[in-house]
């Protein structure tokens, strides 16, 4: 391996997850739009009103940044009374990060700055990251946290209405496994589905109209798709993976405003 791809190869072992890692960042071919400092203001509202921006980087050239115009920032000057006709005379001085900042620290930031311009490690600004886009972020990582937590309360409150024994929940249980299981709630996935692959544990759920394969099949799924998802990583999962989450989640909504549950 030559220099760069030494560094690629660290890079993707490294287990913090660095603020590069966001699409925002630049790192994904995302271009950057920016306004030179001398440009009227009116072409830097304009830009960020078609984009709905609410900052915009004031660059002389892709390396030299002068400041950034915002919102607020053009807020203050109209407070104040201050001269506005050219987008120097409105803009603050910039927040700049390295890419390769921990992405907790970035948003440390981010929260007290609303914003900050991303840099290689040739000095290059790549892109700009917003509350919005961790915000987004945060949306894309959690859902697939979020929907497995529910699918596994609502599994919790159908086996409980099927009113199972601890011993009958045992014979479910992993012979390696030294928990002891007394409720529902000690169960793992894996659990589930060895109870519920019995003919008699399923027909305690009442559930006769519902076949028994195809559910438990799905837990199964449920199941690997919850043991990738543990294994934390900003990668996105594949759409069909997250819809399957929701049609699960949604299956057990449904049984909830019947009763069934």
């Amino acid at each position: 391996m030559n220099g760069m791809e030494d560094d690629n190869y660290a890079d993707s072992l490294a287990p913090t997850i660095r603020i590069g890692a966001l699409e925002a960042a630049g790192t994904a071919g995302r271009k950057l739009v920016s306004v030179k400092p001398d440009a009227p203001l009116n072409v830097a509202t304009t830009v960020m009103q078609l984009n709905d921006f609410s900052q915009l980087p004031v660059m002389q050239s892709e390396r030299i940044v002068k400041g950034v115009v915002s919102w607020k920032s053009i807020g203050a000057r109209v407070l104040l009374g201050r001269e506005r006709e050219f987008v120097r005379q409105c803009m603050d001085p910039p927040q700049i990060i390295d890419i390769a900042t921990p992405l907790l620290d970035a948003v440390d930031v981010i929260q007290r700055r609303d914003y900050v311009l991303v840099q290689d490690k040739t000095n290059k600004i790549t892109g700009i990251v917003t509350a919005s886009d961790i915000a987004q972020q945060f949306a894309q990582i959690s859902s697939p946290f979020l929907l497995i937590g529910e699918i596994e309360g609502q599994m919790r409150r159908l086996l409980i209405r099927g009113k199972f024994t601890p011993k009958r929940l045992r014979a479910s249980q992993n012979p390696e496994s030294a928990k002891p299981i007394e409720s529902p709630a000690d169960l793992t996935f894996g659990g589930y589905v060895q109870l519920l692959r019995k003919k008699e544990n399923w027909d305690c759920l009442g559930l006769s109209g519902i076949d028994r394969d195809e559910f438990v099949d799905r837990l199964d799924e449920v199941r690997e798709i919850r043991n990738e998802v543990m294994h934390f990583s900003l990668d996105d999962l594949p759409p069909e993976t997250i819809k399957k989450l929701e049609s699960f989640a949604d299956f057990f909504r449904n049984l909830a405003r019947i009763g069934a549950i």
